[in-house]
């Protein structure tokens, strides 16, 4: 009976690391390619460049400018472990490390699959440009306005990609506290900025909790 029980035990949990397993990077690509039911030109792809803190993005449709070969799309020519995110619009739909998928309803999220996200794209859209508003808002109420320009413009210079993420961070952390400092971090719109300053976080012993990427938050 107690052998049993053991493999019924290994069964279940093999059944339940399958059922969260998060289907691979090549499987998005694939689908985009032959789904002419979605908008392929709305899916960007982040990957990782040596040296760099920021995540690179990739339209699909971007021709194919930095990996040697022959594709000539460059979502297609990156080698796929480099691919560490994907988003439609705004929206990450796809992230390896947070093991997310909202293309096939894999990983942690089996609950929203990619015509879910196409349907939902302008309420989520509005949703997440409210909140964004009332953390900013929060955050001018909490400092001064010489301080709240410093951080706008600090924003935009991270953007740009003119300020590192670390940069950007330690200016935050003087002005605000800490829980504000997260908050302004998960309201900034873009995406491979928000990434970087996730990981930077996490490199200070402060990482934000899992549950926004899984709730669709960040």
């Amino acid at each position: 009976m107690r052998w049993s029980a053991a493999a019924c035990s290994v069964c279940s949990l093999l059944a339940a690391a399958k059922a969260m397993a998060l289907r691979p990077v090549a499987d998005v690509l694939q689908r985009l390619e032959y789904d002419r039911g979605v908008d392929a030109n709305r899916f960007t792809f982040y990957f990782r460049e040596a040296q760099l803190p920021v995540k690179v993005g990739a339209a699909w449709g971007d021709a194919n400018d930095r990996v040697n070969g022959t594709e000539r799309m460059l979502a297609k020519a990156i080698p796929q472990h480099r691919i560490a995110f994907v988003s439609y619009g705004n929206r990450l739909v796809w992230h390896r490390g947070r093991r997310v998928d909202r293309v096939y309803g894999s990983g942690l999220t089996p609950h929203c699959k990619l015509y879910d996200v196409v349907a939902e794209h302008d309420e989520w859209t509005q949703k997440r440009s409210d909140a964004a508003a009332a953390t900013l808002e929060a955050v001018r109420c909490e400092c001064s306005a010489d301080a709240f320009s410093v951080l706008r413009q600090n924003s935009r210079r991270a953007s740009r990609r003119d300020l590192a993420p670390t940069e950007w961070l330690d200016a935050a952390d003087e002005i605000l506290g800490v829980d504000l400092v997260e908050d302004l971090v998960v309201s900034l719109p873009d995406i491979a900025l928000r990434e970087a300053l996730a990981d930077a976080l996490e490199a200070r012993g402060r990482p934000l909790d899992q549950q926004l990427w899984i709730n669709d938050v960040f």
